[in-house]
């Protein structure tokens, strides 16, 4: 059988956001240097999956404090160290300093998951049917693939936590950020549509499902109101809408369409897109490109 090609939330994110940075990025596989914001996000992500991952293995115990806080540095030294490295401005990789700061971000995100978050949380394990095998994974950082039938890609990613909560399972998500996050964030999040829609059909979880966001926040000065929950559901309706949007970018994806965003609009991304200092034909920063 022939391998069906995959779509991630993260490529449909991409395309809807600019067409012209998914062709850069998956079409023509030109790459970046990631920015400290993602780098700090993902190396917290991982430092706090690898603590869940633990509470599941000893049913319930998280690991020493010290040993997260090991695991986030050693994570954002390996984001420094991979491919195109962290660029403050998408040109000249940062300096230790700048690492030494950024190390400093990570733990302090792996600390607020530590004391707000991974105690309340109940990931469990699901059996799931891998190459026609069943097996038992943890329902921390599983991956899943959607047949969706009648179209040129599946659908698939990973569900970074899987909570249970009176009984049901549900959704939590962690995200870094800088300043408090939208009231509905939560509500309008296609991540969240994906995920609920892969717990649905691989665990036969019924509608509505909740997904919540947990927000662990970097503010200037360190507060007690670092880590904010944001709440959302998802029912049927929102996996229509969702189905619509996957299909549309079947169609552009397919027909080699890719709309670049609008730079001149007041919510445009190209300011701070990793292709803005040549690689794009639209929009070139003009502190770095002569026109």
């Amino acid at each position: 059988m022939a391998f069906k090609k995959q779509l991630h939330v993260s490529t449909l994110s991409a395309l809807s956001s600019c067409g012209w940075k998914y062709y850069l990025r998956y079409i023509k596989g030109i790459h970046r240097p990631r920015s400290p914001n993602l780098a700090v996000g993902s190396a917290a992500h991982k430092a706090n999956a690898g603590n869940l991952t633990y509470k599941v293995a000893s049913k319930g115990k998280l690991l020493p404090h010290h040993e997260v806080q090991d695991l986030a540095r050693d994570a954002l030294n390996g984001e420094a160290a991979k491919g195109e490295g962290i660029s403050d401005d998408g040109l000249k990789k940062i300096d230790a300093k700048k690492r030494g700061q950024l190390v400093d971000e990570t733990v302090r995100c792996a600390d607020i998951h530590y004391h707000c978050v991974a105690p309340e949380v109940n990931p469990g394990t699901s059996v799931i049917v891998s190459d026609g095998e069943e097996i038992t994974v943890p329902d921390v950082e599983r991956p899943y693939v959607l047949e969706m039938s009648n179209y040129p890609f599946n659908l698939a990613g990973t569900i970074d936590l899987i909570d249970t909560v009176d009984g049901k399972k549900m959704i939590r998500d962690s995200k870094t950020s800088r300043r408090k996050p939208d009231e509905f964030i939560a509500k309008k999040s296609i991540q969240g549509t994906a995920y609920t829609m892969a717990l649905h059909y691989t665990d036969k979880v019924p509608y509505p499902i909740d997904f919540n966001l947990d927000y662990l926040l970097l503010y200037k000065n360190p507060s007690s109101d670092d880590h904010v929950l944001r709440r959302g559901q998802r029912t049927q309706e929102h996996e229509k809408g969702f189905i619509r949007m996957f299909e549309t970018a079947c169609r552009m994806i397919e027909a080699g369409i890719f709309l670049a965003a609008d730079p001149g609009s007041f919510m445009s991304p190209c300011s701070f897109c990793e292709y803005r200092h040549g690689d794009c034909i639209y929009y070139r920063d003009p502190k770095t490109v002569a026109f």
